[in-house]
């Protein structure tokens, strides 16, 4: 009887070693997939919405807080970005600050941008900002960029918030 037990455990001992082998392989290749690197890196971004919409008339005097949502739509990760406004602007409309940080986003991340602006005269104005690295290069220079047209008002019934 002793020698049978014996002859189970080490059955046991065998098989329990056998599948602890595949298993470690299994979660090898798993592991190993899951750290590859992209066989190519690509950076890339993808506009989401933005608030209020372009067109809008807004009211002399007021002030205007223009956000975008913005994605990560490459496979790298960005640090050190920011958001530039790239046209000359007048004093009759303009934002508070002309570059706007923008956090480290990993792809498929969003984020919402905001810039406030002064509305000083009637007329209608236009504001373009384009995506700058660390170096001050402008990033995506093919795409439109971001941007916000308005028709500033002096009377009240025409301006729409």
């Amino acid at each position: 009887m002793k020698y049978i037990e014996w002859i189970f455990s080490g059955i046991g001992v065998v098989i329990l070693t056998w599948l602890g082998h595949i298993l470690s392989k299994v979660i090898h290749k798993y592991k190993k997939k899951e750290n590859k690197p992209p066989k190519e890196y690509f950076d890339d971004s993808k506009f989401i919405s933005e608030y209020p919409p372009d067109g809008i008339n807004i009211l002399v005097g007021n002030t205007l807080i223009k956000s975008w949502t913005i994605q990560n739509n490459g496979n790298i990760i960005w640090k050190n970005r920011y958001l530039k406004c790239i046209n000359d602007i007048p004093d009759f409309f303009y934002p508070e600050k002309r570059i706007v940080k923008i956090p480290e986003l990993k792809p498929g991340e969003q984020f919402t941008l905001k810039v406030k602006y002064f509305v000083k005269e009637e007329g209608e104005y236009f504001s373009q900002w384009k995506i700058f690295n660390e170096f001050d290069e402008m990033m995506f220079p093919q795409k439109r960029g971001l941007g916000i047209f308005v028709r500033v008002v002096k009377e009240e019934k025409y301006a729409k918030r």
